[in-house]
């Protein structure tokens, strides 16, 4: 089991792809107006969906970050009293090679931080908001792994390394990504800490936490299995107990070997959430 994509409804599909492309630096995937009509709203669960679709890419392979533009059914936008201890999708966390250099552009763009950097210097961390108010952590410390193996577009200087999940029971939902999806504990790795709390304003926030990670024992250059003792997650998550408009997709071991154009077929997406889940509540 593998992250394939993350998927963000957004506003305005121009503006977003702009954002993610030179704030963060991903690079452009290209784009579709296709996504509409019967197997549109069936492969969404949307009835009479349909939205302009942009990607855009990381230096991983077989991974991408979808935008939606939804012309039918209308948009709404996150509640204005929205948190990030609410259900659902609340964070995408991103691994940076220059941290200065992503804040600098995100401030060009209007997109100031939350907070000054946590963290010491090598490993700080700070959180920003899209155009669309969804939170993107970014990381200046590699949490995946110390020796990443090489990735097709090295060049590029940001990977999506996690999206976090707020869930109203941990043991459910935990079985469910564990049991059904496949997805590992990420044993040993602590992929956020109390003190992060405050970069998304919920300084002093209690929860319980479970970080997984998806696979990454295929090879989409190869096509064959990677042998024990590589380095692990292409990407890992966390479940909060407790919204945003993202969702994520995962691929099977299977599924996984197909050449990166058919990624883009709207059939072969799946549903699914994030890694992260903790389970949190404000304290009182």
């Amino acid at each position: 089991m593998r992250l394939s994509q993350i998927a963000l409804s957004v506003s305005d599909v121009r503006r977003s792809q702009r954002w993610y492309r030179d704030v963060l630096g991903l690079e452009s995937g290209g784009g579709t107006n296709l996504f509409a009509g019967p197997l549109s709203s069936m492969v969404q669960g949307i009835p009479r969906a349909a939205s302009t679709c942009w990607w855009l890419v990381d230096r991983q392979d077989l991974f991408q970050v979808e935008l939606f533009e939804f012309r039918s059914p209308l948009v709404r936008e996150v509640p204005p009293d929205w948190r990030p201890c609410d259900i659902g999708y609340t964070t995408v966390s991103f691994w940076v090679d220059d941290l200065d250099a992503a804040m600098g552009r995100a401030r060009e763009e209007g997109s100031e931080r939350l907070t000054e950097p946590i963290g010491e210097s090598g490993a700080r961390r700070v959180c920003l908001r899209d155009p669309d108010g969804v939170l993107v952590e970014l990381m200046e410390q590699e949490p995946r792994s110390d020796t990443p193996r090489e990735r097709p577009r090295a060049e590029i200087g940001v990977v999506a390394r996690a999206v976090t999940l707020s869930v109203p029971d941990l043991a459910s939902s935990r079985r469910f990504f564990e049991e059904i999806l496949g997805l590992p504990v990420a044993g040993g790795r602590e992929l956020h800490r109390p003190e992060h709390e405050a970069l998304w304003d919920l300084d002093g926030a209690k929860s319980e936490r479970v970080c997984l990670w998806a696979d990454t024992s295929w090879s989409s250059s190869s096509r064959t299995r990677i042998p024990p003792g590589a380095p692990g997650p292409r990407a890992t998550g966390s479940a909060t107990w407790g919204s945003s408009t993202s969702r994520s997709a995962f691929a099977t071991a299977r599924s996984s070997m197909r050449h990166a154009a058919d990624a883009r077929k709207p059939g072969w997406r799946a549903t699914g959430r994030r890694f992260t889940w903790e389970r949190g509540r404000l304290s009182t």
